[in-house]
């Protein structure tokens, strides 16, 4: 018998607790913004929180605010893929699978990519006290 642990170390579990909460929130962002709906409750509260994030923490404000606002054209248009591709005889569900890929490029790209900065926690208050 070995006398090892089989416990990860601390190190080890905060890695797959950030790798688990980035899988989490893109998949909670494919669904929420794939549901008709959610998509526009889910948008119009993200482009609000974003909008708070840019002006609290932003040192570039007018790109920043830009990408904000071409991600959420972007998941908008994606909303009327499927009824467009139903038009071109492609078929609703061939447009619905266009409309979760765009939304994995604007989470990815976009929110993750461009906007991703703000994300990135400021001076704690503890160490400034």
């Amino acid at each position: 018998m070995s006398t090892q642990s089989k416990l990860a170390s601390n190190e080890t579990q905060a890695k797959r607790g950030r790798a688990f909460g980035k899988a989490a929130a893109v998949w909670s962002f494919l669904v929420f913004t794939s549901i008709p709906i959610l998509n526009i409750l889910f948008g119009m509260g993200l482009v609000l929180w974003f909008g708070t994030l840019i002006y609290g923490r932003s040192g570039q404000m007018g790109r920043d605010f830009a990408w904000l606002f071409a991600g959420a054209a972007l998941c908008m248009f994606g909303f009327a893929l499927p009824a467009i591709a139903e038009t071109w005889h492609m078929g609703f569900g061939k447009g619905w699978v266009l409309e979760v890929g765009l939304n994995l490029f604007v989470c990815l790209f976009v929110v993750g990519g461009r906007l991703g900065h703000l994300f990135v926690a400021g001076p704690s208050h503890e160490a400034t006290a």
